[in-house]
């Protein structure tokens, strides 16, 4: 009987090995698909396996004291917080791996399920911008109401009376609303951790207040106001083909901070008819001009930027040629044989939506200020 019952007891705990296993196959299989960046990166992958090794241990210990339900466990915290950070997909992707992960150590059985996958689709689909604290207070509204009334609807199936339904626990979805709203707090925390970008940083970082781009106002007032006037640029782009509108405007403030090294060589920055240029050869001026790249990674860096808005720095020109200085080699040595790599930019080339719309908002404002006396169909016929 000893070994009927050690062969069951193994035998059960194989069977729940092997669909944890299935769950984890099917995530990854997920991640390598759609999110190749979590698996480079150690630390965010340890972000995303953190929440199922979280929620799995507190299940456990709620489900080990008899005085606590399940329900009092804020799950949606899950997608509301990953959706900050990633996308929607994966936001919901992971908190439906979640929840079935736990549902291994509940006794609460299918209703559990369903109305935490309930939960978890109102969570990912009403969660705004962490900065819209009324926004915020909303989806946990909308959590709280999904709960209470498909726990309402479950318990008319189960007793077909009102009289019958049991009123306390309501109480452990109050209690799990108040909990959600610890995603709020959490956000900026794990945004320091992990080293994510969120909005909440985003807009701290389009203070004009801030040293970067105080500095760069003072050192480059031409180079700062072309980045002002590329940001307006970018953000009407974005919101027109559903890009990230902050980021691409926060990124085209700091995406020339390159110029502070040596502002006077470009020409936003040259109030006389003295051109610095004009004692330079044509290599001499072009590496200046490719070096305001280099030189604005280096200066972002040092500032602690986050890399979200170094890749813009990196990307805006991607691998073009400084026309002007290369035609002007080609002019003055017209024999010889001319080493483009001279006059190109170290790239790479933009690799998002964002990034090629500050590439080309870079290009249209800087080419837009060689007009004489623009009007609108001269302008859109540049662009």
């Amino acid at each position: 009987e000893d070994v009927s019952n050690k062969s069951s007891y193994y035998g059960v705990f194989g069977g729940y090995l092997l669909l944890t296993l299935l769950i984890f196959i099917v995530f990854a299989f997920y991640v390598r698909t759609y999110k190749k960046d979590i698996l480079a990166s150690p630390k965010r992958l340890f972000f995303i396996l953190l929440w199922f090794i979280a929620f799995s241990y507190l299940v456990y210990a709620v489900e080990k004291n008899s005085e606590l339900s399940s329900y009092l466990i804020p799950f949606c915290i899950v997608p509301i917080i990953i959706k900050h950070f990633y996308s929607d997909r994966l936001a919901f992707f992971t908190h439906i791996v979640n929840i079935l992960i736990v549902s291994l150590l509940t006794t609460l059985g299918y209703e559990f399920i369903e109305l935490q996958i309930l939960a978890g689709i109102v969570a990912v689909l009403s969660v705004t911008d962490a900065r819209n604290w009324n926004g915020f207070f909303t989806t946990v509204f909308a959590i709280g109401a999904t709960y209470a009334l498909g726990l309402l609807g479950l318990s008319f199936i189960k007793t077909g009376t009102i009289q019958d339904i049991d009123w306390g626990i309501f109480t452990w979805i109050f209690l799990n609303m108040l909990l959600t709203m610890l995603a709020f707090p959490l956000i900026p925390l794990l945004e320091r951790v992990f080293g994510f970008t969120s909005s909440i940083s985003l807009v701290e970082l389009s203070d004009m207040g801030r040293p970067l781009l105080k500095n760069l106002s003072l050192k480059a007032p031409g180079t700062m106001q072309h980045s002002l006037q590329v940001a307006n640029l970018c953000e009407a782009a974005a919101e027109t083909i559903q890009a990230d509108t902050l980021l691409v405007k926060v990124a085209a403030l700091y995406h020339d901070i390159g110029k502070m090294d040596k502002p006077i060589y470009f020409i936003e920055n040259q109030n006389s008819d003295i051109n610095p240029h004009d004692d330079l050869s044509a290599i001499e001026s072009a590496q200046i001009i490719i070096g305001h790249v280099t030189g604005g990674i280096s200066r972002a860096k040092k500032y602690g930027l986050p890399n979200e808005i170094i890749d813009f720095i990196r990307t805006h020109h991607g691998e073009t040629k400084v026309a002007y200085f290369l035609k002007r080699y080609k002019k003055e040595n017209p024999e010889e044989e001319v080493d483009e790599e001279y006059f190109t930019y170290p790239g790479p080339i933009p690799f998002s939506k964002e990034t090629a719309i500050v590439m080309m908002a870079d290009y249209i404002e800087a080419a837009s200020m060689s007009l004489q006396n623009p009007n609108e169909h001269q302008i859109d016929e540049l662009v």
